[in-house]
């Protein structure tokens, strides 16, 4: 796309005229006639923020700008300072056209016919693995590399890298070029270097059989915003689509028919696009289930396109989708987190004895700490609240048994203060019960229990009563 088919659209030549009307009203206010002056200042305060919306609108499809239309627009609607609004959309506008270089190929390719070296396997030295280090590996729609390389114009260039399944097409994505070069996307077949792309920072990237290449581009971490462009084998562009928000990983059909791309939180989505006809049509958004999925693998079942995700590069599918958005397949896990999902909410609604019952499972089901302890913070609460409501004197053994166990599992979510106010109360019951029963010496051993916490957590705990109980049992002992 060169500088001047950018150009020459209708919406722009109606952002120059719109603002030279206002230039003319403005200056013009004392000097032309009450028509005419009414006539330019409706016409260019309806016409500038219709065109500057179309016009960017258009211009958007090409390049990466503008990202903050609605403040052209919305100053556009000012008219004192309508006319700069128009001047500052019109000056960027052009600082923004693809360069002269730009306009002698395709966007932002280039195509060199001097051979480069490629390795998608090899490691480079050990600065630049430590570097990065925290890339992953994952095996979707062919055989990414946790480390690749390529050497292009006599500088190394380290990224993401993957291998067609048939091995016959080679891609890179580099996160960082070389200290005064270009960070660039480049796509090879077999001992042909196809084209390359120059991004920002490469997140990901993905190469089919048929040569069919996606990358998705990191724009800028810090503004939450990214970029995915699929291109044919020879280097068109099938797709540019942007994201406001850090996209995670990106993925394509073997056939080249479908491209998804997953962003993290907090828009925590998976898009797909059809790029089968070019015209790269959005299919579907879906919503994570889970969190971050950070990895994507289309198949092909029963005649239908399933796209599997997973948590993390590498590992199981946690659950599948068709092209509808419908779950289609979930894994064990995600079968065991639902089901531990829907037994606390369940608890929630249920009467204390059955809660007890939903949560003892759900406790079960917890497969790591912070899924016990979520769950032992309610278990605690349901005890305490059951044995609140029992009688202390003719269902004795019952009560006591609920404030042991409301004690024990307050015990579990320690350091949580939840579960050292939980402890201090429990102790502060069975404290004032044994006093009441004449039985100091346990009573006391409690009270003394809720001091010791306070110590060791350095946290307000003993109530002022509290301390008379103690201060009066500890002289007694004596």
């Amino acid at each position: 796309m060169s500088t001047d088919a950018l150009s020459n659209t209708i919406w722009h030549k109606g952002v120059i005229a719109a603002t030279i009307g206002w230039l003319i009203a403005f200056f013009g206010v004392t000097t032309l006639p009450t028509s005419l002056f009414g006539l330019l200042v409706f016409g260019s305060w309806i016409a500038l923020p219709v065109s500057i919306y179309l016009d960017s609108k258009a211009v958007s499809e090409t390049v990466d700008w503008p990202k903050h239309r609605w403040l052209y627009l919305l100053t556009s609607l000012v008219w004192v300072v309508a006319a700069i609004a128009g001047f500052v959309y019109l000056w960027q506008r052009r600082k923004n056209a693809p360069s002269e270089a730009d306009q002698e190929l395709t966007p932002a390719i280039e195509r060199v016919d001097e051979p480069a070296e490629y390795n998608p396997t090899a490691t480079p030295d050990r600065e630049a693995e430590t570097d990065l280090d925290d890339q992953a590996t994952a095996e979707v729609g062919g055989e990414k590399s946790r480390v690749s390389h390529i050497t292009y114009r006599g500088e190394t260039h380290f990224g993401q890298g993957d291998t067609s399944s048939n091995r016959e097409w080679h891609a890179l994505a580099s996160r960082h070029g070389p200290v005064g070069t270009e960070t660039r996307f480049f796509v090879r077949h077999g001992d042909t270097l196809a084209y390359s792309v120059e991004i920002e920072n490469g997140q990901d990237c993905e190469v089919t059989d048929t040569g069919v290449a996606a990358v998705l581009d990191g724009l800028s971490i810090e503004d939450q915003s990214a970029k995915l462009m699929v291109f044919d084998s020879d280097g068109t562009s099938l797709l540019t689509h942007f994201f406001n928000s850090n996209g995670a990983v990106c993925a394509l059909s073997n056939d080249g028919q479908y491209a998804a791309a997953a962003t993290f939180n907090p828009d925590c989505s998976t898009y797909v696009f059809d790029i089968g006809l070019g015209q790269g049509n959005l299919v579907l958004t879906h919503e994570h289930v889970d969190g971050n999925n950070k990895d994507l693998e289309f198949d092909i079942v029963d005649g239908e396109y399933w796209l599997y995700l997973s948590e993390r590069p590498g590992s199981d599918p946690y659950y599948a989708i068709n092209l509808d958005g419908d779950v289609v397949w979930r894994s064990e896990e995600l079968q065991r987190k639902q089901r531990l999902q829907a037994l606390i909410e369940s608890s929630d609604t249920a009467d204390l004895s059955e809660a007890i019952e939903l949560l003892d499972e759900a406790y079960e089901l917890a497969s790591d700490e912070n899924e016990r302890k979520r769950v032992a913070s309610q278990l605690a609460d349901t005890h305490w609240s059951l044995a609140k409501e029992l009688d202390q004197d003719t269902e004795y053994d019952t009560w006591w048994g609920h404030l042991n166990q409301a004690k024990s599992y307050y015990t579990e979510i320690l350091p949580w203060y939840d579960g050292k106010q939980g402890i201090a109360k429990v102790a502060r019951k069975q404290g004032k019960y044994r006093l009441k029963q004449g039985d100091a010496t346990i009573a006391r051993e409690l009270f003394q229990s809720i001091a010791d916490l306070e110590e060791k957590y350095d946290v307000q705990l003993l109530t002022d009563a509290d301390k008379r109980r103690l201060s009066r049992l500890s002289d007694s002992s004596h």
